[in-house]
Protein backbone atom coordinates (compact mmCIF):
# COMPACT_ATOMS: atom_id res chain seq x y z
CA UNK A 1 0.00 0.00 0.00
CA UNK A 2 1.31 3.75 -0.91
CA UNK A 3 0.78 6.53 1.81
CA UNK A 4 -0.51 9.64 0.37
CA UNK A 5 3.12 10.82 0.34
CA UNK A 6 4.31 8.29 -2.01
CA UNK A 7 6.29 6.15 0.34
CA UNK A 8 5.06 2.80 0.77
CA UNK A 9 5.76 1.84 4.29
CA UNK A 10 8.80 3.25 5.20
CA UNK A 11 9.80 4.11 8.49
CA UNK A 12 11.75 7.21 9.39
CA UNK A 13 15.20 6.45 10.45
CA UNK A 14 15.90 9.56 13.27
CA UNK A 15 12.10 9.93 14.82
CA UNK A 16 10.34 5.99 13.81
CA UNK A 17 7.56 7.56 12.45
CA UNK A 18 5.99 7.19 9.02
CA UNK A 19 7.64 8.83 6.27
CA UNK A 20 6.66 11.88 5.40
CA UNK A 21 8.54 11.62 2.35
CA UNK A 22 9.13 15.42 -0.13
CA UNK A 23 8.00 16.98 2.76
CA UNK A 24 11.03 16.23 5.05
CA UNK A 25 14.66 17.78 5.29
CA UNK A 26 16.63 14.87 5.15
CA UNK A 27 14.45 13.88 1.55
CA UNK A 28 17.17 14.26 -1.02
CA UNK A 29 18.25 13.51 -4.60
CA UNK A 30 20.60 10.72 -4.06
CA UNK A 31 23.03 10.03 -7.30
CA UNK A 32 25.84 7.96 -7.58
CA UNK A 33 26.89 4.46 -7.78
CA UNK A 34 26.37 1.88 -4.98
CA UNK A 35 29.66 0.33 -4.19
CA UNK A 36 28.81 -2.79 -3.49
CA UNK A 37 26.67 -3.57 -6.32
CA UNK A 38 28.41 -1.29 -8.95
CA UNK A 39 24.71 0.03 -10.18
CA UNK A 40 23.66 3.76 -10.98
CA UNK A 41 21.78 5.31 -8.37
CA UNK A 42 19.75 8.28 -9.42
CA UNK A 43 16.81 8.74 -7.25
CA UNK A 44 14.68 11.36 -4.69
CA UNK A 45 15.20 9.03 -1.15
CA UNK A 46 16.03 9.69 2.26
CA UNK A 47 19.77 11.03 3.04
CA UNK A 48 19.91 8.67 6.26
CA UNK A 49 18.35 6.20 4.91
CA UNK A 50 21.27 6.39 2.10
CA UNK A 51 24.54 7.40 4.67
CA UNK A 52 26.25 3.67 3.40
CA UNK A 53 25.95 4.69 -0.04
CA UNK A 54 27.15 8.51 0.28
CA UNK A 55 30.23 7.14 2.34
CA UNK A 56 31.59 4.62 0.04
CA UNK A 57 31.17 7.21 -2.35
CA UNK A 58 32.89 9.52 -0.52
CA UNK A 59 35.88 6.69 0.47
CA UNK A 60 35.97 5.82 -3.33
CA UNK A 61 36.58 9.61 -3.87
CA UNK A 62 39.41 10.39 -1.42
CA UNK A 63 40.84 6.70 -2.64
CA UNK A 64 40.94 8.94 -6.24
CA UNK A 65 42.14 11.73 -4.62
CA UNK A 66 45.16 10.18 -2.33
CA UNK A 67 46.49 8.48 -5.91
CA UNK A 68 46.37 12.31 -7.56
CA UNK A 69 48.40 13.71 -4.80
CA UNK A 70 51.19 10.97 -4.87
CA UNK A 71 50.62 11.32 -8.65
CA UNK A 72 51.64 15.33 -8.40
CA UNK A 73 53.76 15.06 -5.34
CA UNK A 74 55.95 12.13 -8.00
CA UNK A 75 56.06 14.95 -10.63
CA UNK A 76 57.10 17.91 -8.66
CA UNK A 77 60.32 16.04 -7.20
CA UNK A 78 61.44 14.42 -10.47
CA UNK A 79 60.89 18.24 -11.80
CA UNK A 80 62.96 19.30 -8.95
CA UNK A 81 65.60 16.99 -9.78
CA UNK A 82 65.79 17.97 -13.37
CA UNK A 83 66.05 21.94 -12.54
CA UNK A 84 68.91 21.04 -9.44
CA UNK A 85 70.72 19.11 -11.96
CA UNK A 86 70.34 21.22 -15.04
CA UNK A 87 71.91 24.09 -12.43
CA UNK A 88 74.81 22.24 -11.51
CA UNK A 89 73.25 21.18 -7.52
CA UNK A 90 73.77 17.64 -7.75
CA UNK A 91 74.05 17.57 -3.70
CA UNK A 92 70.80 19.12 -3.28
CA UNK A 93 68.93 16.75 -5.11
CA UNK A 94 69.23 14.03 -1.89
CA UNK A 95 67.59 17.15 0.05
CA UNK A 96 64.69 17.07 -2.16
CA UNK A 97 64.03 13.36 -2.15
CA UNK A 98 64.48 13.83 1.76
CA UNK A 99 61.57 16.03 1.85
CA UNK A 100 59.55 14.61 -0.75
CA UNK A 101 59.91 11.89 0.28
CA UNK A 102 58.61 10.95 4.34
CA UNK A 103 60.28 8.08 4.71
CA UNK A 104 63.33 8.53 3.06
CA UNK A 105 63.87 11.63 5.87
CA UNK A 106 62.81 9.59 8.84
CA UNK A 107 65.74 6.85 7.81
CA UNK A 108 67.75 9.69 7.20
CA UNK A 109 67.32 11.35 10.81
CA UNK A 110 67.83 7.65 11.75
CA UNK A 111 71.17 7.52 10.23
CA UNK A 112 71.94 10.54 11.97
CA UNK A 113 71.09 9.76 15.44
CA UNK A 114 72.88 6.78 15.36
CA UNK A 115 76.22 8.27 14.16
CA UNK A 116 75.57 10.72 16.94
CA UNK A 117 75.60 7.71 19.22
CA UNK A 118 78.80 6.43 18.36
CA UNK A 119 81.55 7.37 20.81
CA UNK A 120 84.30 10.10 19.79
CA UNK A 121 87.70 8.78 20.37
CA UNK A 122 89.81 11.90 21.90
CA UNK A 123 92.64 12.62 20.85
CA UNK A 124 95.72 11.70 23.08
Amino acid sequence: MIDENGMEGKVCHIDKLPCIGEKCGQFRFIEGQNFQTGEKVRRWDCAIANQQLMQGEQSAYSKEMRDELHAFKRFVRISCEVLLDAAGHRELIKVVDDRMNHTAALTRTEELRERNKTPVKADA
